[in-house]
């Protein structure tokens, strides 16, 4: 995936949330947002899924200049998955899956229902298919929902602290569903404050700090951050495990 911020500025009620940010990344597939609560990551990646518009500023993601884009035709071609899995509680496991396939992407059933049962087998969901999320556990619906945004084969999947809600049991599953998303050479975004699964996962880390991006480059930043503020990040997450 190629990605390029230009001058990007957003706040909210008067307060800067993101500073002129300016950043450039060319052919990478996991890229992954990191950096203390309130740095402006989720915001970013909002941005960047089209699902908010920057006050000033450009973003070009694969040669769609997002803050330009027709809405609808764009969220065709991404995927998103919140911090909390966003399932539709009354429906089955495999009828969210397959209901945007049909609705918004026009499928017809047999051939969303053959999409939707192969994601399910190979991400090891096939035997909770016929089930409604309050029945499955929040680690099982998270992988639902990653399930979910895969089936439209989107360019890009963003992801924002998809464990932030588990114990680490259940995100320990999660971050496993993730790691497949690579294998499968599948481009993501994710904002997320596993470092251990961010050196697995990502070939490219964003440290923001301050609504600012502080230091950015290949994964192995992570074992050699140039930064002070990235090198206090790191001891700090890694002395809170």
């Amino acid at each position: 995936m190629d990605l390029k911020i230009i001058d990007v500025l957003q706040m909210y009620e008067n307060k800067v949330i993101l500073d002129h940010i300016n950043l450039e990344v060319k052919d990478k597939s996991g890229i992954v947002l990191i950096g203390p609560s309130g740095a402006g990551k989720s915001t970013l990646l909002r941005l960047l899924a089209g699902i908010e518009d920057p006050i000033s500023g450009e973003i070009i993601l694969n040669q769609h200049i997002v803050t330009q884009e027709d809405k609808k035709a764009y969220y065709k071609r991404v995927g998103f998955v919140f911090q909390a899995h966003n399932l539709f509680p009354h429906l089955t496991i495999l009828r969210n899956i397959t209901i945007v396939l049909e609705k918004v992407h026009h499928m017809d059933i047999d051939q969303a229902n053959k999409v939707a049962l192969k994601l399910l087998e190979q991400f090891e969901l096939i035997e909770h298919k016929d089930k409604i999320p309050a029945k499955i556990s929040g680690g099982q619906a998270q992988r639902a929902s990653i399930i979910r945004s895969l089936a439209i084969s989107p360019e890009v999947v963003f992801l924002d602290e998809p464990t932030s809600a588990l114990d680490p049991i259940l995100s320990h599953e999660v971050l496993k569903t993730i790691l497949k998303l690579r294998v499968n050479k599948t481009n993501f975004m994710i904002v997320t404050h596993e470092i251990e699964f961010a050196k697995k996962a990502a070939d490219y880390v964003v440290f923001m700090e301050d609504g600012k991006i502080v230091e950015h480059g290949n994964v192995d930043i992570l074992d050699q951050p140039k930064t002070k503020q990235l090198q206090n990040f790191i001891a700090n997450v890694s002395y809170n495990i």
